[in-house]
């Protein structure tokens, strides 16, 4: 996939900016390859701090210039053309992107392609299940955690809520991390920096889904992911859902990359678009849960617009349509226990580089996920898991 000659041929005049800012870019990502972390920042002292930044000012330029820079703000110095600042913005489609984060998401896209994997994500749940069972684990499904147990200042095991203890020599927690510091354990076990340096982390913007299956085979269907923008302006990316007529669609249809997930000429369409639980006055909810009227016609409502939209690009998409399942950001936060329904953990902010590392303050109690180094979406996710095993399996915790 040549990106740069195919946006080349669609902004000519930006030739040199493409070639410019795609080299910007690769640059960046050669040094943050390289980033390691002596120690948590909230254990730094001020003068570990100062030496740190002088280090990083010196050896790792690139980073040390767009640290706290916005995706909207470099891109604007690269480009005059909007509806090319916003082909690059929709990586990043929230309010306030750290530029490099932009540009982590562009280098590895570049770099090593867009993979789907075969049978869908739950196929890749079930394959890590298998593993995991095969080496003798036991899986215990539909059961709550109430709290990790601790026995002096050493987590031993966790307890269900329904009474259930479980012993163990160590705990590995993937869930919301305040959750876990909050309610699992009591902040009163953790350093007070430790939790301080969280408590002021702001949460990643969540979602709302339309998962359709449609009687409308796959070749029928020109592309396999877009993006439908109302306008050709970034300020449209702002992790919040206003209403259904302008917001950013993003399209997928898995079965164009594995088509035995939907034979026999029918396809999956997914849409969906960044939203916040604080959108269109809380969803509706005012108190009356996920079962309330107001809630689930604002939902359908919404689902619909969306649906009505793409049919630019479906034509006859509504009158195929087999089955409907939608989602909102307080549907997230039901199913994963996320707070506010967050889709990948911290807010990815300009000066937000460093996520927690998988050892926690407390022995014996580790942390992966998206909330972990090196942060959100499921190839940084896994590698949280292979960087703690590897810690493990090497001793060295």
């Amino acid at each position: 996939w040549n990106l740069s000659l195919e946006l080349e041929n669609l902004f000519p005049e930006e030739e040199q900016n493409i070639l410019s800012f795609l080299q910007e870019i690769e640059k960046i990502n050669a040094e943050k390859t390289s980033l390691v972390f002596s120690k948590p920042a909230y254990l730094l002292s001020p003068l570990e701090r100062a030496a740190l930044e002088m280090k990083t000012r010196l050896t790792k330029p690139k980073l040390y210039k767009y640290r706290f820079k916005t995706a909207s703000d470099v891109l604007g110095s690269f480009f005059k053309e909007e509806r090319l600042k916003t082909i690059f913005h929709t990586v990043v489609p929230w309010e306030r992107a750290s530029f490099l984060q932009l540009a982590q998401r562009w280098t590895a896209f570049l770099k090593r392609g867009l993979y789907y994997p075969k049978g869908g994500y739950q196929a890749l749940a079930n394959c890590f299940v298998d593993g995991f069972l095969n080496q003798g684990g036991q899986l215990i499904l539909n059961s709550q955690v109430a709290k990790i147990l601790l026995q002096g200042e050493k987590a031993v095991g966790v307890e269900l809520t329904d009474g259930t203890k479980i012993s163990t020599d160590k705990v590995v927690a993937g869930c919301d991390l305040r959750e876990t510091l909050e309610v699992l354990v009591g902040k009163e076990h953790f350093p007070e920096e430790y939790f301080n340096s969280l408590a002021v982390k702001k949460l990643s913007s969540s979602a709302f889904y339309v998962y359709l299956g449609v009687s409308i085979p796959e070749d029928r269907i020109p592309f396999s992911r877009a993006v439908l923008c109302s306008v050709n302006n970034i300020e449209q990316f702002s992790g919040h859902l206003e209403d259904g007529e302008t917001c950013p669609v993003f399209i997928d249809i898995p079965n164009k990359y594995d088509p035995d997930m939907a034979a026999g000429g029918n396809s999956i369409i997914i849409l969906s678009v960044p939203a916040s639980v604080s959108d269109l006055n809380n969803w509706g909810i005012n108190g009356t849960g996920l079962s309330g009227k107001k809630y689930n016609v604002l939902k359908a409502e919404i689902a619909d617009k969306l649906i009505e939209r793409c049919e630019k690009l479906i034509p006859g998409l509504k009158e195929r349509i087999v089955v409907k399942t939608v989602a909102t950001p307080y549907t997230f936060q039901s199913c994963t226990s996320n707070q506010n329904g967050a889709a990948f953990g911290w807010a990815e902010l300009p000066g937000e580089l460093e996520r927690p590392g998988q050892v926690s303050p407390i022995k014996n109690l580790y942390f992966v996920g998206h909330w972990t180094y090196p942060g959100g979406g499921i190839p940084s996710v896994v590698e949280s898991g292979m960087v703690l095993a590897n810690l493990i399996a090497n001793e060295k915790i």
